[in-house]
C-alpha cells in the first residue's frame, strides 16, 4: 500500500486522470492510499483474455496497447492507453474474466487496487463511480465509430484518419517541420484492420508527395491538412 503522505508528491499527475475528474483531495489520497505500484518491462503482459479479473489498473507512465485476437490468432490493437488512463476495462466483473489482453507497449508503471478495495472506494466516493461509467460509455462510442469506418471507409482513410488520432496522442517530438510519431507501421496496420504491405505502401506514397516521412520506430507528419482531406474518402 502506498503512504499517503507521499501519494501527492509521487503520482502528482495522476491527479489529472479522468478517473479522478472532481474528486475531492482527501479522497484522491484515500483511494490512491490503497493501490500498490507495479512495473511493466517493454512487451511484458500485464493480463491477457481469459484471465482471473481480480485487479484494476491505471497508467502511471509509458503507453499500453489494448488488444484483441481474432480466430486465426492474427492481432487487432483496439486502442493505446497513455498515462492516466485505467488500463483494460473500467470495472472487471468479480469472479470474471478480463475480456481485453493489455501489453506494455512501453516501459510503463501502474498503480493497481485488488477489486474489492477499488469498488469499495467506488461506493464510499459516488464521483469515481460516475467518472469510471463516463469512460465506459467513451471507449463504446469509440468503438462504435472504429466499426463503422472499417465498414465504410477507405484504407487510406482509415490510416490517415489513425495517424492524425496518433498526432493528437503521442505526437511529441517536432522535426523538420513535421511532428514526429513513436509508432511502427506494423501497429498502425493492426489499429486500421489492414496489412503492413498496405501501410507501407500508402505511406511511401504519401512520402513523394511530402505528407509523410518515415524513420526507423516512427512516423513524422509533415501536411496534416492533406491527411485530413484524405481522411473524407469513402467506399
Amino acid at each position: 500500500m502506498l503512504p499517503v503522505n507521499v501519494t501527492t508528491k509521487r503520482y502528482s499527475t495522476v491527479k489529472m486522470s479522468e478517473l479522478f475528474a472532481n474528486l475531492p483531495n482527501r479522497a484522491f489520497n484515500q483511494v490512491l492510499a490503497a493501490a500498490r505500484p507495479k512495473d511493466f518491462a517493454t512487451r511484458d503482459m500485464i493480463f491477457v483474455a481469459g484471465g482471473p479479473a481480480k485487479e484494476v489498473f491505471l497508467l502511471v507512465s509509458g503507453r499500453v496497447r489494448i488488444m484483441q485476437f481474432g480466430k486465426n490468432a492474427e492481432e487487432v490493437i483496439l486502442r493505446l492507453e497513455l498515462p492516466g488512463e485505467l488500463v483494460g476495462e473500467t470495472a472487471p466483473a468479480p469472479g470474471g474474466a478480463h475480456s481485453l489482453t493489455a501489453q506494455a507497449d512501453q516501459d510503463c508503471r501502474t498503480l493497481i487496487w485488488d477489486s474489492p478495495a477499488f469498488e469499495a472506494a467506488a461506493m464510499r466516493f459516488p464521483i469515481l463511480q460516475r467518472n469510471r461509467q463516463r469512460i465506459a460509455e467513451r471507449r463504446i462510442r469509440e468503438l462504435e465509430d472504429r466499426f463503422c469506418e472499417v465498414s465504410t471507409a477507405t484504407v487510406s482513410s482509415r490510416v490517415a484518419r489513425t495517424l492524425l488520432q496518433l498526432l493528437k496522442q503521442i505526437g511529441r517530438h517536432q522535426v523538420n517541420a513535421g511532428i514526429q510519431i513513436g509508432i511502427e507501421q506494423e501497429e498502425v496496420a493492426k489499429m486500421t484492420a489492414t496489412t503492413v504491405w498496405a501501410v507501407n505502401q500508402l505511406l511511401a506514397a504519401w512520402e513523394k508527395l511530402g505528407l509523410v516521412s518515415r524513420r526507423r520506430g516512427s512516423i513524422i507528419i509533415r501536411s496534416y491538412n492533406d491527411l485530413l482531406q484524405l481522411c473524407k474518402a469513402t467506399k
